[in-house]
Order: C-alpha cells, then sequence, then structure tokens
C-alpha cells in the first residue's frame, strides 16, 4: 500500500492512501487543470513522458516538444 504523507502542524499528520484510480489527481502542466490519473498509464514507458498528465486537448499541442518528435 501507498500512501502519502504530510504534516499539518507539530504533532499533526495526514496520511492518505493512494488508490490508483480512484484518489490519483494531477494538474495538466499546460492549462492547469485537475484531471484523474491512472498511475499505471503515467509509467507504462518506464519514464512518463507519454502523455498521461496532460489533458488530451493540451498533449496534442505539445507531444512532439515532449517526446521529441512522433
Amino acid at each position: 500500500m501507498y500512501h502519502v504523507k504530510a504534516e499539518l502542524a507539530k504533532g499533526v499528520t495526514l496520511n492518505v492512501e493512494i488508490k490508483d484510480g480512484e484518489n490519483t489527481y494531477a494538474r495538466c502542466p499546460v492549462c492547469g487543470k485537475e484531471a484523474k490519473v491512472d498511475l499505471a498509464d503515467i509509467f507504462e514507458d518506464g519514464d512518463g513522458l507519454n502523455g498521461a498528465l496532460y489533458r488530451p486537448e493540451c498533449w496534442e499541442g505539445v507531444r512532439d516538444t515532449v517526446i521529441g518528435g512522433a
């Protein structure tokens, strides 16, 4: 089980279990909008540069730059 741990204040810690596909989100690096993501999709090719962090509309505009051509 993976989780995120953050100290909110001295003696107050928040632990949240990461449930892939249920509570995993990312902000699109182009437009900043938040969207659900599947962690397996992000790292399926090993480097995370497959567009899974981008909204489809934004990915089309930056794909060649990010991955060095199609």
